[in-house]
C-alpha cells in the first residue's frame, strides 16, 4: 500500500454508523480499515469507468439503434425486451 499519512475527516452520522456497524460485525478492523477499503473501491471504480470510457472512444463511430435493446443483447436477453408505448403508473 506504501506509505501512509494521517488525516482527518468530517463525514455524517450515517457514514459513521455504518463504518462503527461494519467494524462491530467483525467485516473490518477498525474505522481506518473502513475508510481504506472505501477509498480503494471508489478509486477501482473510478478507474474501471475509465477505462470503459476508453473503450468506447477506441470502438469506433456511434450506431444508430435502439439503446435498450443493444444493452439486454450484451447480457443475453433480448427475448425480454418488448417495445411498447411508455406507460407511467
Amino acid at each position: 500500500m506504501g506509505e501512509t499519512r494521517r488525516i482527518e475527516i468530517e463525514i455524517d452520522a450515517g457514514m459513521l454508523a455504518a463504518a462503527d456497524d461494519a467494524v462491530e460485525n467483525g467485516r473490518f478492523a477498525d474505522r481506518d480499515a473502513v475508510i481504506a477499503h472505501a477509498l480503494g473501491f471508489w478509486n477501482d471504480e473510478v478507474s474501471r469507468v475509465r477505462r470503459l470510457i476508453d473503450e468506447g472512444f477506441a470502438s469506433g463511430d456511434p450506431v444508430e439503434g435502439n439503446p435498450l435493446h443493444h444493452l439486454l443483447s450484451h447480457i443475453g436477453r433480448p427475448d425480454r425486451y418488448r417495445p411498447g408505448p411508455a406507460r407511467c403508473p
